[in-house]
């Protein structure tokens, strides 16, 4: 099991312009857990958040939805759990990068596993289901 925690920001146009909390990663062979913490989220009554895991995929970024977090106030604390079925196979699975948050106004906030170069705004979203 491989255990690390990554910061998780606000991004803006592409840009990372502030903290907003942190990811607990808890990565296994055939399952993984995802512990999210954000405050400070600005979220209105009703809000929801959509999550996707993100993986490189041929040379770009590829997402798929894996569930939404209902409005809790002013702080997240949300726990997903997924395997390789939940990321359309082994290979994907294999190489998540990061998690994403989007609310129904666009707004971002993701977390990159990976000192990687990730255009936010270019990750290519399955945002109909779950794969």
């Amino acid at each position: 099991m491989k255990r690390f925690i990554r910061y998780l920001y606000e991004y803006e146009q592409g840009k990372r312009i502030r903290n907003v909390g942190f990811v607990n990663v808890e990565q296994g062979a055939q399952e993984s857990t995802l512990h999210i913490h954000g405050k400070g989220l600005r979220l209105s009554g009703g809000d929801a958040l959509k999550v996707y895991l993100f993986w490189k995929e041929h040379g770009e970024f590829a997402g798929a939805h894996q569930g939404d977090i209902a409005f809790m106030g002013p702080s997240v604390n949300y726990r997903l759990r997924y395997t390789n079925e939940d990321t359309g196979g082994e290979e994907n699975y294999d190489s998540v990068g990061g998690m994403l948050l989007k609310d129904k106004n666009g707004r971002t906030f993701a977390a990159v596993w990976e000192d990687q170069p990730v255009d936010i705004e270019r990750i290519r979203l399955d945002t109909a289901h779950n794969l």
